[in-house]
């Protein structure tokens, strides 16, 4: 039954918050990276090396990443990236994947999640698209200058689940090991 097993182990588990670029721990000192959300906000050569160099040999990072596609129009993604401070080569599957590689850490799996999680978040009651786009509408309709950096923030933010609804983004988990 699930939660039925028992480890006789005890871990050690060390919380540290820090920038992914240059974080504050010794080489080879971590057995497991999780990032979310964190990787299309950086320099991917500059945050994957950082994370190289900590990790174990067989340690393993595991990235949530939003992606975008080919449905993503070129003026869309530059008013959404712009707006909520996203590096536009940290959302290409293949500078993601390159980048890592070319730091020491191998690929273990890659699964596309497309809508399905916001999908998930319709049907249980947790996201409402509609109120995202009725706040859409309202900053519009109501002559916010749309110019404004906390006003483009917002809004973006609005559409962000409606572009991976829409396939324009594709959430995306990746799982690597270090290779050194």
């Amino acid at each position: 039954a699930l939660g039925a097993a028992r480890l006789d182990r005890t871990f050690e588990v060390d919380v540290v918050q820090a920038g992914i670029e240059s974080m504050p721990i010794d080489d080879d000192a971590a057995d497991w990276i999780w990032c979310r959300d964190v990787l299309v906000h950086v320099d991917l050569a500059r945050g994957f090396s950082e994370c190289a160099r900590i990790l174990r040999p067989g340690g393993q990072m595991l990235a949530y990443v939003t992606c975008a596609t080919e449905r993503l129009e070129p003026r869309e993604a530059a008013w959404l990236f712009d707006a909520v401070a996203i590096v536009p080569e940290s959302t290409q599957p293949d500078a993601i994947e390159h980048h890592a590689a070319h730091a020491g850490l191998t690929l273990v799996s890659k699964t596309e999640l497309g809508g399905e999680w916001r999908e998930r978040m319709l049907a249980d009651g947790t996201w409402s698209a509609n109120d995202d786009l009725t706040e859409i509408s309202r900053l519009r309709r109501s002559g916010a200058d749309l110019d404004d950096p906390r006003v483009a923030a917002q809004a973006a933010g609005a559409a962000w689940g409606i572009y991976q609804l829409l396939g324009k983004t594709c959430p995306t988990v990746y799982v690597w090991t270090s290779s050194t």
